[in-house]
């Protein structure tokens, strides 16, 4: 596979990739990679996965990632993670998440029993039993809005400052707190200023005589 021209991969197919021992794989590299036709990535395993150079996974695209079995991403490993190019992520299988939810790290090789689910250890594929990404949660929430009383609907002509009971409750008590606070600070720099006042006035005149000559 090392000696193989990166061009004699176009004419590999779902099949030869099949027929092809797991070991092979070692010796795949970006470019061979980025010759593949998009549809033999359907004749990839697990085992090939494991055996393949993380380097080589800079050559997928999101055709490729397409086409590949789920139960092949049970052999991809963090640093495969690493050199694929991010466009490529967009081949994923819907609905599942691209790390592994128990870590939160890149999947787990195929060698550790579970994969990205829980599948393997069940007897089923690889990715049976993880997490469906939940797509419920609007983009650019609100949380305080949301704990308060609900989101508002800034696209349906509702005001995103507004229209929760209980946070404009909350704002109004803050500004009326804040209003106290300045008022009793204004009263008490006032008193304070007539006690000077009051104190200089009932100050002896100062008689002592000057150097000014008349």
């Amino acid at each position: 596979m090392e000696y193989m021209p990166p061009e004699a991969m176009a004419g590999m197919s779902p099949p030869m990739f099949e027929n092809m021992p797991p070991e092979a794989m070692a010796g795949m590299s970006a470019p061979m990679m980025d010759m593949c036709p998009p549809m033999s990535m359907s004749g990839m395993s697990a085992p090939m996965m494991e055996y393949m150079p993380p380097e080589a996974m800079a050559g997928m695209s999101a055709p490729m990632m397409d086409m590949m079995p789920p139960e092949a991403m049970a052999g991809m490993s963090a640093p495969m993670m690493e050199y694929m190019p991010p466009e490529a992520m967009a081949g994923m299988p819907p609905g599942y998440s691209a790390t592994d939810p128990a870590t939160g790290n890149a999947p787990l090789p195929a060698d550790d029993v579970g994969g990205w689910g829980d599948g393997v250890a069940a007897g089923g594929g690889a990715l049976d039993g993880l997490a469906t990404v939940d797509t419920s949660i609007p983009p650019g929430g609100d949380p305080m809005g949301d704990a308060l009383g609900g989101q508002p609907d800034p696209l349906g002509g509702a005001d995103p400052t507004g229209g929760a009971p209980a946070f404009d409750g909350a704002m109004a008590a803050m500004d009326g707190a804040a209003a106290a606070n300045m008022a009793e600070g204004m009263e008490v720099a006032n008193a304070a200023a007539e006690a000077d006042a009051a104190a200089a006035a009932d100050a002896p005149a100062d008689d002592s005589p000057t150097d000014d000559v008349v």
